[in-house]
C-alpha cells in the first residue's frame, strides 16, 4: 500500500515539474514581482527559478536598451552620447542570481551532509527497534519507547534517493516484526491503529476538499504534503485498511482529474493562442522589411511595433514545443527592425555631423569677412553664405543651439559693422555737403573779374570730396548754374573758353544725375550723328562744286560753295571740340 502512496507522490512531483510558464510574455514588472517572491524561497529553489528566467530577462534588458537607444537617436542624439539609465533592476538581478547560485551550491553540499546524517540516524532507529524486539520489550514501557522511535523517524529529514527505498523497506520490516513477533498487548495495538485511523480519515477529508480548490498548482502542492503525511501514519485496523486507502486514492484521483481538465482547457487556449501568434508573425514580416528615409516614418512605425509587442503579450501562452520556435522568430524579427532603424539613424547621425562641419565652415567664412574693408562686398558674400546655410540640413541636437548661436553672432557682427560704416559715411557726407554748400554760397556773393578766379573757385569746389545722392546732385547743379552766370558777366573771357568751361560744368552736373551715364551716352551719340551729318553735307557741297566747274557763272558759284563749306567746317570744329570734351570729362 505504501508503495502505491510513494508512486502517487512521485507522479504529483513530476506533474508539477512539467508545468510550463511562458516567460517570453513577461514584462519588466512581472519579472520584478517574480524575483521578489522567489527571493523568499531557499537558495536552491531560487537558483532553479532564476536559471530558467535569466535568458528572458537578458533578452528584455537588451530590447529595452535598444528601444531607449532608438528613441534617443530619433530625438537627435548620437551613439557616443547614449547612456542607459534603466539597468538598475538588471544589475540587481545579476547580483541576486550570483548569490543564489553560490548559496545553492553550499545548500546542496550541506543537504548531502544532512542526508547522510539523517541516514545514520534512521539506521540507529532501526537498530534500536531491533534491540526492542530482541529484548522482548513487549510491555507498556517498550511500546512507549517504540512510539518514541517512530516519532523520531518522522521528525528526521530525508536521505539520499539511492538509499531511501532500502532504508524504508528495512524500517517497515522491523516495525511489522515488532507488532507481529513480540505480541504487543492487543488493546494497545488496537488503540494505536484506531488513532492512526483518525489521522488518515482527517487526511481523506482534507484531500476531498482539494477537489473544490480552483488553484490547481496549490491543490497539487497540498496533495503532495498530504500524501507524505499519509505515508508516515502507522497502520489502521486491518478490516478498514482497504476502505481507507480507496477513499484516500479516490479523493486524490479527483484532484488529478481536475488537473487533467485544467490541462485540456489550457491546451485548447494554447492552440488558440498559437493561431493568434502565427497571424502576428505574418504582420511582423512587414516590420522586418520596412525602410524609409524619413524620421517621422520611423517614429510612426516604432509606435506600431510597440503596439504589436503589446498584442503579442496579450496573445498568451502556447504549447511548450512551439514556444522556442515562435519566440526565436519574434525576437529575431524585432531585432531586425531595430537594427534597421539603428542603421538609418547611424547614417542620419553621420549626415548631421557632416552638416555641422559644413555649417561651421560657413560660420568661419562669415567671421573672416569681418576683416574686409569693403563692407558692400562682405555683405553680398554673407548673403550668399546665409542662403547656403539654410540649404544644409540638421546638425546633432547637442550642438544645434551652440552652432546657430555662433553663426548668428558672426552675421550680426557683420551687419553691425556695415551699419557702423553707413553711419560714419553719412556723417562724412553731411560734412561734405555743408562744405560744398558753403562754396555755392560764396559763388553767389562773390564778384568775379577773370577766368583765373572762376577756375580757382572750381578748384576749391573740387578739393571738397564728392558725395552722392539727390542732395549733392541738386547742390552741384546750383553751383554750375551760378558759375555760368558769373562767366557770362565777364566780357574779357573768350567765348570759346566760356563754352569749354560751361560744357565741362554741364558734363559734371549730368554725371551726378540718377541716370547720368545714360544721359552722357545719349549726348555722345547725338554729337556723333551731328558730326556725320556735317561731314556728309561738306562732301555733298564739294561734289556739287565739281559739277558746276564749266558753268558760265562758275566763279560766283564757287564763292558761294566756299562760304558754305567754311561755315560747315566751323560747325564741324565746334562739334569735334565738344565731342572731345565730352569723351574726356565723362570718363574722368
Amino acid at each position: 500500500m505504501e508503495e502505491k502512496i510513494e508512486q502517487t507522490t512521485e507522479e504529483i512531483i513530476i506533474e508539477q515539474q512539467s508545468e510550463t510558464v511562458d516567460y517570453s510574455i513577461f514584462t519588466k514588472a512581472d519579472f520584478e514581482e517574480l524575483v521578489n517572491k522567489t527571493t523568499k524561497l531557499n537558495f536552491s529553489e531560487q537558483f532553479m527559478t532564476f536559471r530558467k528566467v535569466k535568458p528572458f530577462i537578458e533578452e528584455l534588458h537588451e530590447n529595452e536598451k535598444n528601444v531607449a537607444l532608438n528613441k534617443f537617436l530619433s530625438e537627435g542624439g548620437e551613439n557616443d552620447d547614449f547612456e542607459y539609465h534603466g539597468a538598475s533592476f538588471y544589475e540587481n538581478f545579476e547580483k541576486i542570481f550570483a548569490n543564489s547560485k553560490k548559496h545553492s551550491a553550499q545548500e546542496f553540499k550541506d543537504s548531502l551532509v544532512k542526508k547522510e546524517s539523517n541516514y545514520k540516524t534512521k539506521l540507529s532507529i532501526i537498530q534500536q527497534i531491533k534491540d526492542l524486539i530482541e529484548k522482548a520489550s513487549t510491555g507498556k514501557g517498550g511500546f512507549e519507547k517504540f512510539k518514541s522511535l517512530q516519532d523520531e523517524w518522522k521528525a528526521t529529514g530525508p536521505v539520499s534517493h539511492e538509499k531511501a527505498s532500502e532504508l524504508w523497506a528495512n524500517y517497515h520490516a522491523v516495525v511489522n516484526r515488532f507488532y507481529d513477533q513480540r505480541h504487543i498487548a492487543f488493546e494497545i495495538l488496537d488503540l494505536d491503529r484506531k488513532h492512526n485511523l483518525q489521522g488518515k480519515l482527517l487526511l481523506c477529508s482534507k484531500v476531498e476538499k482539494l477537489a473544490s480548490e480552483s488553484n490547481i498548482k496549490k491543490a497539487l502542492k497540498d496533495l503532495e504534503t498530504f500524501h507524505e503525511e499519509f505515508k508516515h501514519i502507522g497502520p489502521v485496523p486491518k478490516d478498514q485498511q482497504e476502505e481507507i486507502w480507496n477513499r484516500f486514492k479516490a479523493a486524490s484521483d479527483k484532484v488529478h482529474e481536475n488537473k487533467n481538465n485544467y490541462l485540456n482547457l489550457e491546451n485548447e487556449r494554447q492552440a488558440s493562442n498559437l493561431a493568434r501568434k502565427t497571424a502576428l508573425i505574418e504582420i511582423l514580416n512587414e516590420y522586418i522589411t520596412f525602410n524609409s528615409e524619413k524620421t517621422s516614418d520611423w517614429s510612426e512605425k516604432t509606435k506600431e511595433v510597440d503596439a504589436f509587442q503589446e498584442e503579442w503579450k496579450k496573445a498568451g501562452l502556447v504549447n511548450k514545443d512551439k514556444v522556442k520556435e515562435l519566440n526565436k522568430i519574434y525576437w529575431d524579427g524585432l531585432k531586425t527592425f531595430y537594427n534597421n532603424k539603428r542603421t538609418f539613424f547611424d547614417a542620419l547621425d553621420k549626415e548631421k555631423k557632416q552638416n555641422l562641419v559644413d555649417k561651421t565652415a560657413i560660420t568661419e567664412k562669415i567671421e573672416k569677412l569681418l576683416e574686409l574693408e569693403n563692407m558692400d562686398d562682405a555683405i553680398k558674400e554673407a548673403m550668399e553664405l546665409q542662403k547656403s546655410w539654410k540649404l544644409i540640413g540638421h546638425v546633432p541636437l547637442k550642438v544645434k543651439d551652440k552652432s546657430y548661436e555662433r553663426f548668428k553672432i558672426a552675421v550680426d557682427a557683420l551687419y553691425d559693422k556695415k551699419r557702423g560704416v553707413i553711419k560714419q559715411n553719412q556723417a562724412v557726407a553731411m560734412q561734405q555737403l555743408k562744405e560744398k554748400s558753403d562754396v555755392v554760397e560764396s559763388v553767389k556773393s562773390k564778384y568775379f573779374t577773370s577766368l583765373a578766379e572762376i577756375e580757382a573757385t572750381i578748384t576749391e569746389w573740387n578739393t571738397v570730396k564728392e558725395s552722392s545722392g539727390d542732395a549733392y546732385a541738386k547742390l552741384y547743379h546750383s553751383f554750375a548754374e551760378n558759375i555760368k552766370n558769373k562767366l557770362n558777366s565777364i566780357a574779357e573771357i573768350p567765348e570759346n573758353e566760356k563754352d569749354k568751361l560751361v560744357m565741362k560744368l554741364q558734363i559734371e552736373a549730368t554725371k551726378h544725375n540718377a541716370d547720368g551715364q545714360k544721359e552722357l551716352a545719349g549726348w555722345e551719340r547725338k554729337l556723333r550723328k551731328e558730326l556725320r551729318d556735317i561731314e556728309d553735307e561738306i562732301a555733298q557741297i564739294t561734289n556739287n562744286l565739281a559739277f558746276f566747274e564749266r558753268a558760265k557763272n562758275a566763279d560766283a558759284i564757287k564763292k558761294e560753295f566756299a562760304v558754305k563749306i567754311a561755315v560747315e567746317n566751323i560747325k564741324l570744329t565746334s562739334i569735334k571740340s565738344k565731342l572731345d570734351l565730352l569723351v574726356k570729362f565723362s570718363k574722368a
